[in-house]
């Protein structure tokens, strides 16, 4: 694996642990926005952020140590060259962002893994383990930053077939 793919795992991974977080939040992620164990920020597509930050799970924070540049933000998605103006730094996240679309089916092949992996994929993945593992919908959605209830019937839709047996079984008078 190169380093350049480890890097792209570990932003992979980043937005996994944080629930969903997509690329260009990461990109915009700076040292100031982390406050203790939580990551206080507004999503850049809705404007909004969780009030009391978003927790940060060790697995997170090792990535954040193990990656920070050291710079302005933390992960080297948008350096120096490019944080000159919106344009150029929606520019350089896209351009990121197409470069991990394909390193990812790379290492998707390598893997023989069917289709490959995306930072969409990450949230699905994320949301779907912790539904399937007990957490109320309503918390899920909470922590995917979503601003409609209903979008996490998205993801409630991949129920663990065996829960969905065992709360149907319920119903048995």
């Amino acid at each position: 694996m190169t380093e350049k793919e480890r890097e792209y795992l570990d932003v992979w991974w980043f937005s996994f642990y944080m629930f969903g977080v997509n690329l260009t939040d990461i990109a915009k992620l700076r040292k100031q926005d982390i406050r203790g164990d939580r990551w206080f920020y507004e999503r850049s597509k809705t404007g909004r952020g969780l009030k009391k930050g978003k927790p940060i799970l060790p697995e997170a924070r090792a990535i954040l140590e193990r990656i920070d540049t050291g710079g302005k933000y933390v992960f080297p998605i948008i350096t120096p060259e490019y944080d000159k103006d919106a344009l150029t730094v929606a520019n350089r996240i896209r351009y990121y962002g197409s470069n991990t679309r394909k390193a990812f089916y790379k290492i998707s092949k390598r893997i023989d893994l069917q289709g490959y992996f995306t930072f969409y994929s990450a949230g699905h993945s994320s949301a779907t383990l912790a539904l399937n593992e007990g957490a109320d919908r309503n918390t899920v959605s909470h922590l995917l930053d979503h601003e409609n209830f209903s979008t996490i019937d998205n993801y409630a839709g991949r129920a663990d077939d065996q829960k969905v047996l065992k709360a149907m079984e319920m119903l048995r008078v």
